[in-house]
């Protein structure tokens, strides 16, 4: 609102401009990456997906472009009907993995002796630290990323303590 009505009328098309075209490139960025990230690591491991031409291989990135520009779209129109601000909706189902990506982050960094079985252990439970905060609390969102991620540390260094076989 700000812009619209305190801006000369060059300056806020210059400035609605600047930050449609930021979401465009962050929106496209994220499809192309979803897209190349099925084909190259899904489809290509499949009977169907080796030995393909370059031809055939840019028409299956476009065809995973387009199913994920519609799978986008229609999880959007999912939240079209809600109080809560799509930011906040955002960062809630974000912070249910962020802990549990923080955590194992710490363990390789503050915990030298923590291994790869450690850190899958402690990111596993911080899942599962998260599934029961979310379904047996009411524990506010801004908590969430810090429960998961002492609950990975925690369990990661427990991990570490249990002899190898």
């Amino acid at each position: 609102k700000f812009i619209v009505e305190n801006l000369p009328s060059g300056l806020a098309g210059l400035v609605v401009a600047g930050v449609l075209s930021s979401a465009r490139g962050t929106l496209s960025s994220s499809i192309s990456s979803l897209a190349s990230s099925t084909f190259l690591d899904l489809f290509k491991l499949t009977a169907r997906g080796k030995d393909l031409d370059a031809r055939t291989e840019v028409l299956w990135s476009k065809r995973f472009t387009l199913l994920w520009g519609f799978i986008l779209i229609g999880g959007a129109m999912l939240f079209t009907d809600t109080k809560n601000p799509v930011v906040e909706i955002g960062l809630k189902i974000a912070s249910f993995t962020y802990g549990g990506l923080l955590g194992t982050f710490f363990l390789g960094l503050l915990f030298p002796k923590t291994d790869q079985r450690d850190a899958f252990v402690g990111f596993i439970a911080g899942i599962l630290a998260m599934v029961v905060v979310l379904s047996q609390t009411s524990i506010d969102f801004t908590w969430h990323t810090l429960i998961g991620c002492t609950a990975t540390i925690i369990v990661g260094n427990l991990s570490r303590l249990i002899p190898r076989r």
